[in-house]
């Protein structure tokens, strides 16, 4: 009766970090998105080398990094609830 009562509850709260590790990945997606279409605009070549330009290089620095964090972070939280729901499923049957 405990452990089938663990295992539900471990599918249960599986669901949270499948879930978070969804939205992760995706918000990594769009800032990826949002570092490719700022390189594109770098390599134009109008874009000079101001002060505008600089901030350009700096953002697209920015979201490129926070699209690899939240890859990483997304992936990991994926990884724990497919653990978790394993782990769920063996202990419930």
């Amino acid at each position: 009766q405990k452990r089938i009562f663990w295992g539900h509850l471990a599918l249960g709260t599986s669901i949270a970090p499948a879930v978070a590790g969804g939205i992760l990945l995706y918000l990594s997606h769009k800032d990826r998105e949002k570092a490719r279409d700022l390189k594109n605009e770098l390599s134009l070549p109008s874009s000079g080398r101001g002060k505008n330009y600089q901030k350009l290089v700096d953002d697209n620095h920015k979201y490129a990094d926070r699209s690899k964090t939240e890859a990483y972070a997304g992936s990991g939280f994926l990884i724990f609830a497919g653990g978790l729901f394993i782990t769920g499923f063996v202990l419930s049957f």
